[in-house]
This record gives structure tokens, sequence and C-alpha cells, in this order.
């Protein structure tokens, strides 16, 4: 006879990521999304500016053509 324990099954380890993913906010998932795929976000970062020369713009010139290309063509 099985007992109420060992009849009881416990959530898959792919189901507790999703409950905790399910309640976290915008900003908490994109710093999830950060921190799991770091590696690939730096790799593609390096071959996306590998022949770029950034040395004449300023932050600021970035950060505006960024978010132009960001929010503009939605």
């Amino acid at each position: 006879m099985e007992t109420k324990q060992a009849a009881r099954q416990e959530p898959s380890v792919f189901a507790l990521i999703v409950d905790k993913l399910r309640y976290m906010d915008e900003a908490e998932l994109k710093l999830a999304y950060i921190k799991l795929f770091r590696k690939e976000l730096e790799e593609e970062w390096k071959n996306i500016t590998k022949e770029a020369d950034f040395s004449k713009v300023t932050d600021k010139e970035i950060q505006d053509a960024i978010q132009k290309e960001r929010y503009e063509n939605q």
C-alpha cells in the first residue's frame, strides 16, 4: 500500500521554473534573460561591433540611435 507521501508527485523542475517566471515583472524577466544568455549576447555584440569605429561618436549619439531604432519602428 502506497503512503500519501509516496503517491504525491513533486512538480518537475520545468514546472517550478515556469511558476517562478510567471510572477516576474518585465524588468525582472529582462534581467533573468540577460543573466541566462550573457555569453550569447556578448558574442552577438562582438560580431555586430567588430568592424565598427565608435571613436568619433559620443555616448549620447549612440543612445539616441539605439532609441530611434528601437522605438520609431514599432
